[in-house]
């Protein structure tokens, strides 16, 4: 139990560290992000606001697109392109959209992208949608057979 005191005192101290020049911080990490996403996006802009929150989340952020473990940065934004369509967010396709152009996509690659997320959204819909048709076929029957 003391060793995991001991481990959230030091992560504490590094993420205070952080936030002792914040705005320093926030300036790098908006540098960054024009850089590799040719904007900084609005979220990112009220989330400064917060700074101990901003900060973490620009980490993580940055990591997940930009760093990825075992994707390239090109094909992680070529996700976040699938992702964003999926969820109707135009914001951040546009974001995601230059961000992939910068990672070196190619017009074609973003398209793809676009129209797999239409058919796994499509797919997504008709599944829903045929079992709740595929169910009041059911009751329909049912009620038809009690009826005879």
């Amino acid at each position: 139990m003391a060793d995991k005191k001991v481990d959230n005192q030091i992560m504490i101290k590094k993420v205070m560290d952080l936030l002792k020049d914040k705005d320093k911080t926030i300036q790098a990490i908006y540098e960054q992000m024009e850089e590799q996403l040719g904007e900084v996006p609005l979220v990112s802009q009220v989330m400064s606001r917060r700074p101990e929150q901003f900060i973490p989340h620009s980490i993580y952020s940055f990591f997940t697109l930009k760093m990825p473990k075992s994707l390239n940065a090109k094909t992680a934004e070529l996700i976040a392109i699938s992702a964003a369509a999926a969820a109707g967010s135009e914001h951040c396709l546009q974001t995601h959209i230059n961000a992939a152009l910068i990672a070196g996509a190619k017009m074609d690659e973003i398209y793809e992208a676009i129209m797999i997320s239409a058919l796994m959204s499509q797919t997504a819909v008709l599944s829903k949608a045929f079992r709740k048709l595929l169910e009041m076929e059911e009751r329909q029957s049912s009620r038809e057979e009690r009826e005879h």
